[in-house]
């Protein structure tokens, strides 16, 4: 009935405007389009929507064990020689929280578009210095 906005609040206050996270997440799908090196593993919360409203108890059960609590976005670099180089990076607007089982996981927490594009920076920064190690290391060899 009545918005959910406290009255004495300004519009402006980044606390109830903030990012939605699927502004986030179409930000970060975009992002990856021009980053091609870079894997993407998602599965879309439409799914578990739809999963949730319409297929029987026991498929429900089985998937929401396997997949619950699984981040946004896995994120994975190929580094050559069969390694990859991975981040779980989580989207959630500014007064989301972690529910469930993601609250036991060390992920990287997103709650702008400027923190996902920093988080794959950092990402791509990571994964530059890991495949030098390993060519140094086998080089080594």
């Amino acid at each position: 009935m009545f918005p959910k906005k406290r009255w004495l609040q300004s519009v402006q206050d980044p606390g109830i405007l903030g990012v939605p996270e699927d502004a986030i997440q179409a930000f970060t799908d975009e992002l990856l389009q021009y980053k091609p090196h870079i894997r993407s593993i998602r599965i879309p919360d439409s799914f578990f929507r739809w999963v949730k409203m319409h297929a029987p108890a026991s498929i429900q059960k089985w998937f929401f064990g396997m997949f619950g609590g699984q981040p946004d976005n896995t994120l994975l670099v190929p580094l050559g020689g069969g390694w990859v180089f991975g981040l779980e990076l989580e989207h959630k607007s500014a007064k989301g929280r972690l529910h469930g089982k993601q609250r036991h996981h060390d992920w990287r927490i997103a709650r702008s578009t400027t923190a996902a594009e920093l988080a794959i920076d950092d990402l791509e920064a990571m994964a530059e210095r890991v495949k030098a190690w390993l060519q140094h290391t086998q080089q080594e060899k």
